[in-house]
């Protein structure tokens, strides 16, 4: 069985498709709220922006 955790600013306006699936409302730029969404999990894949992903690099 798989579980999904789904990242999003506007987790509110979501709703999930299957018991799987937990929602999470943050923002991207809150390093120690990603790494508390991100642990425990095997994969983590971003879809953010290239712009984005540069700025959290820098």
């Amino acid at each position: 069985m798989y579980h999904l955790t789904l990242v999003s600013r506007h987790a509110n306006q979501l709703t999930p498709n299957t018991k799987q699936e937990n929602l999470a409302q943050l923002d991207v730029y809150d390093y120690d709220a990603l790494i508390k969404a991100m642990k425990g999990q095997d994969i983590v894949f971003s879809a953010l922006s290239r712009v984005i992903l540069m700025n959290l690099l820098d």
